[in-house]
């Protein structure tokens, strides 16, 4: 059930693009870009404020009522679409819905994300891999062929070249997986006991607050902001805040407000990539394709997401969690689940875990210098 509400979430997920393509055909040209950048930001926003309020709702009732919740919320957001959106223009040229592009995009997406998912536990090399891997290019291939002949493409590739298209769809690659993989590991390191501080659910949600009010407010200033220094450094002063948030969250010493700088500077990050990037996007592209263009950037993000995904093991090493601290019995690691790395070398049959139950921890003696002991005298 929860794979199928995830999928639900994904199909909810990807009518952001149409939402963008909606501001553009009926709001006026001074305010689109603002609108359009703030309907960007929105889901970091609401990231930063759905986890503490479900972590609050979970810790004092249980899982199901916080499932609940966001299903209520949905409704009304389902009700307030209904209300408020207007109903399109009549169109003089009805365009054909590509169904082929869609199935060919969708199956090499899937190829690639299972890919990613699967390759860190089977290797990259693995021949379970590589067909996969093989199939998931010529499934791209094959999209990007069928996409450049059709007379109504999914996705007008040929846009796709724009330096503008090209430089905020590569950017949203990036700055995804920066997000995600932050994300997810600014809150597993806020609750995890034992490497990590050991707070509750809401604190760990909490610790999100900032990146939500920062990348909220910077999204409101960004006109501002791009009269006064122009368009040209607002990408790479949002990278750089990004990149900040990850040295301020490196620099954790076990309290709390270095992971408040870091969710703060995350948000700042957010908040001035994710609100212009869609608008080099809207520049570029006729009003007509719109949809299809910010579509694509939309997947791009996805992508950079679940990309992000399998980063978060190295990452938390990195920040200063040894491995073998992570294989002690004495303590429970997140990624101590069956099948993964760390769980097949402790493992009761392994020689490692054999040695542990035996309160034997030592290291292995090679065979030969094993032979040489025993063949000394008196041995």
């Amino acid at each position: 059930m929860l794979i199928v509400g995830r999928a639900f979430q994904g199909m909810g997920m990807a009518l952001m693009p149409l939402t963008m393509a909606v501001a553009r055909e009926h709001l006026p040209p001074h305010r689109v870009s603002r609108v359009i950048g703030a309907l960007s930001v929105s889901t970091a926003a609401g990231i930063g404020l759905g986890h503490p309020i479900t972590g609050l709702v979970a810790e004092h009732t249980d899982i199901v009522t916080a499932f609940w919740g966001g299903a209520a919320v949905s409704a009304i957001a389902l009700v307030l679409a209904l209300l408020v959106i207007p109903s399109p223009p009549p169109s003089t040229r009805r365009r054909r819905l590509d169904l082929t592009g869609a199935a060919v995009i969708g199956a090499a997406l899937l190829g690639l994300l299972f890919a990613l998912e699967q390759a860190p536990d089977w290797g990259w090399l693995s021949p379970r891999i590589l067909p996969i891997s093989g199939a998931t290019i010529g499934l791209f291939a094959l999209w990007i062929r069928h996409e450049l002949r059709t007379v109504d493409p999914l996705v007008e590739l040929r846009r796709v070249r724009h330096r503008a298209v090209l430089t905020a769809n590569v950017a949203g690659i990036a700055l995804s997986m920066m997000m995600y993989g932050v994300v997810v590991l600014l809150t597993q390191f806020v609750q995890q006991p034992g490497y990590g501080l050991g707070e509750s659910i809401f604190v760990g949600g909490l610790a999100l607050v900032p990146m939500s009010v920062l990348s909220t407010s910077t999204s409101r200033m960004l006109t501002v902001l791009m009269r006064r220094v122009g368009s040209r450094p607002i990408i790479p002063a949002g990278s750089l805040a990004v990149a900040l948030c990850c040295v301020a969250f490196a620099a954790t010493t076990g309290t709390l407000w270095p992971i408040f700088v870091a969710s703060g500077l995350l948000g700042l990050g957010v908040g001035l990539t994710y609100a212009a990037m869609p608008g080099l996007i809207v520049g570029a592209v006729p009003p007509g394709e719109t949809g299809s263009a910010l579509g694509f950037y939309q997947v791009s993000r996805f992508v950079g997401f679940s990309s992000a995904r399998r980063s978060r093991s190295p990452c938390c090493a990195a920040s200063g969690t040894p491995a073998r601290r992570l294989c002690t019995p004495t303590r429970t690691p997140p990624s101590s689940s069956p099948g993964s790395r760390c769980s097949r070398r402790c493992s009761p049959g392994s020689s490692r875990g054999r040695r542990r139950a035996g309160g034997l921890d030592t290291p292995r003696v090679p065979a030969r210098r094993a032979r040489r002991r025993l063949s000394r005298p008196g041995r």
